[in-house]
Formats: C-alpha cells, sequence, structure tokens
C-alpha cells in the first residue's frame, strides 16, 4: 500500500446496522458485487471464504471484502456490526491497494472507526438533502483511515517478522525449529505462524526449503560435487529423500536436472 494514489467512489449502495442472529448465516456464493466494509460491534463471527480460508473476527474490528470474493458468515451469538456497500472507479493507481479477497484491521480501541462509521449510517438512514454526498464524504475518512492504518500494523508485523527470515537467510542448511523461530520475533507460535502466511503467503519451512533448493541447483551446475555431497551441503540428512524432495519440486532428479542445464 506503499506510494501516490486515490479511490474514486462510485457510489454507495447500503449503509445500515445490521444483526446476524446466532440462528442465522450468510452466503455469498458469487460475492456481494460490490465493496463491503464492515465494522464490528458486537459478538464475534467465522467468515470462511471459498479458498478455504476462515478469520474470525469480533468487537472492534474492520474488514474490507472485495465485489467479487465468494464467503459465508457464521456466528453462534448475535453478530451485531454496521456494514456499508459501496462501488469505485478503478485505475491503475487505485488496484495496487485493493484487496483481491479481503483486508482485516483489528480493533484496538484507538481509532475512531466507530464514530466514522454511526455517522455515515445516520446520514444515509436520515436521507436529508444531499445524503449521498455526505455520506461519500464520511466513507472516504474511513478508507484513509482504514489504509492508514493496515499500512502501518502491517509494516510493524512484517518486521517483526524479519529475524525469523534473516536467521533462516543464514541456517538454511540446519535443522529449523518453529518454536525458535517464534521466540526470535518474541511471538506466540500461532500468531508467528498466521503472520508469516499473510506476509510471505507460505510457511517458514518452505521457505527453508527454497534457499536448500536454490543452492541444490548452484551445486549441481558446478559439475564437481556427487548427489549425495550437495545433499548433505543442502541439510539433507538422507540423500534419497533430497532426489525425491528435488524431483517433486523442479520435476526432474538432479542428475537428470544437471545433464539438462550442462548441455
Amino acid at each position: 500500500m506503499e506510494g501516490t494514489f486515490y479511490l474514486n467512489i462510485e457510489r454507495i449502495h447500503l449503509a445500515h446496522e445490521f444483526v446476524l442472529n446466532r440462528v442465522k448465516r450468510c452466503e455469498y456464493p458469487r460475492g456481494r458485487g460490490s465493496y463491503g466494509l464492515v465494522y464490528v460491534l458486537g459478538g464475534e463471527a467465522q467468515y470462511r471464504f471459498s479458498t478455504g480460508e476462515r478469520v474470525n473476527i469480533g468487537e472492534g474490528d474492520v474488514l474490507l471484502i472485495s465485489p467479487d470474493c465468494a464467503y459465508s458468515i457464521f456466528s453462534d451469538e448475535d453478530f451485531l456490526h454496521y456494514t456499508v456497500n459501496f462501488s469505485l472507479h478503478l485505475t491503475e493507481e487505485s488496484v495496487p491497494v485493493l484487496p483481491s479477497r479481503y483486508l482485516l484491521l483489528r480493533g484496538e480501541g484507538t481509532f475512531p472507526f466507530e464514530r466514522l462509521f454511526k455517522r455515515i449510517v445516520s446520514i444515509w438512514q436520515g436521507k436529508e438533502i444531499a445524503y449521498e454526498m455526505l455520506s461519500v464524504s464520511v466513507l472516504y475518512e474511513i478508507l484513509a483511515c482504514f489504509i492508514r492504518e493496515h499500512s502501518r500494523k502491517n509494516e510493524s508485523d512484517y518486521l517483526r517478522l524479519l529475524p525469523a527470515r534473516t536467521y533462516i537467510e543464514k541456517h538454511f542448511e540446519e535443522s529449523i525449529s518453529l518454536d525458535a523461530l517464534a521466540t526470535l520475533c518474541r511471538m506466540s507460535l500461532t500468531n508467528f505462524r498466521r503472520e508469516w502466511k499473510r506476509h510471505f503467503q507460505d510457511t517458514p519451512l518452505k521457505y527453508r526449503d527454497t534457499l536448500r533448493l536454490a543452492l541444490a541447483k548452484e551445486y549441481l551446475h558446478t559439475g564437481y560435487y556427487t548427489v549425495t555431497e550437495i545433499a548433505t551441503k543442502c541439510g539433507f540428512d538422507d540423500a534419497s529423500y533430497f532426489v525425491r524432495f528435488f524431483r517433486k519440486n523442479v520435476g526432474l532428479p538432479p542428475k537428470e536436472y544437471q545433464k539438462k542445464h550442462m548441455g
């Protein structure tokens, strides 16, 4: 979300306060058709996305959902929230800051989202003269606050993960403990796993394996080492496992890869 950009609001379709009763659920199998902003006033719900991802949100959380994102909402209790549905004029500058599925900002009670959502809902429901223009002005303020705080939080979380990333890059040939990585970042194991996946779209061990694979290819290109020697240098205790790992990720066993790339 870095850089200069401008979100051009086309129109607001709906702004209201809504209670999802615990005996009900909402489903959007084809997406909601417009961008949606949700601010949670009370209760907790689970958003289950068509990708298989599940996200729990609760009081104070703000969620921005894309128009084509398919999902369902489940709750075991009354889930009270504000919702604003709106459309945007998309430009090359705005697309990079918008979510492919969703963006979530965890509530910390330090930013004026509840006041802003309450105001836009009040304006929209009042239907007074120029209410649409007034509503759009408040929505701009909400989006600006959301994007600014989401960017700040993401940057902070990213920086917290760097000690683990640096450690993996220096020690990827060794056995690596996820608990030790989480401790380096001063995070719980659960939070560390979640934040790593969110920022790097993979697991720490898969990142380690990517580095191992790149190093193995370099050794193969030299032609100086046996497969067993390369396996050991890249952190594999079992050469047979290394061959299976290499074939799975490259599509060829090490020797065939070497022949192909050395002419």
